[in-house]
């Protein structure tokens, strides 16, 4: 019967949120497992590169910086402005900026407009 039915759901946050911490370190602990693995794979040379092509990345600000730090970034770090532009726009007008701000820093790093375009 309907008089039967709790009012309220009370339920332990403190609980809640312990197993949430524990179910993300048993995330953490099995991607690192998968990423050595690939690891393992890709040294052994039956691909086209021998090391993992996706860094590993708390959040889409941390993994950008990784993929582009190499060919594109070189020292320039736009990790923390990213995250920030994303708590203000959505994702497609946030890379616009940081684009936009990424050339504009490559061009006064190295006056050279192409590079700072590509770099953008």
């Amino acid at each position: 019967m309907i008089e039967d039915i709790p009012k309220t759901i009370t339920y332990d946050s403190l609980l809640l949120e312990e197993e949430c911490k524990k179910y993300q370190s048993w995330l953490d602990e099995k991607t690192e497992e998968i990423y050595q693995l690939a690891l393992l794979a890709k040294q052994k040379n039956l691909d086209f590169e021998n090391y993992i092509e996706i860094p590993r990345a708390k959040d889409l600000a941390s993994r950008t910086e990784k993929l582009l730090q190499k060919d594109y970034l070189k020292e320039l770090t736009i990790e923390e402005d990213l995250r920030k532009l994303l708590k203000e726009y959505d994702r497609e007008t946030a890379s616009i900026k940081m684009g936009v701000e990424v050339a504009k820093r490559k061009y006064t790093e190295t006056r050279d407009l192409q590079i700072s375009i590509d770099c953008g």
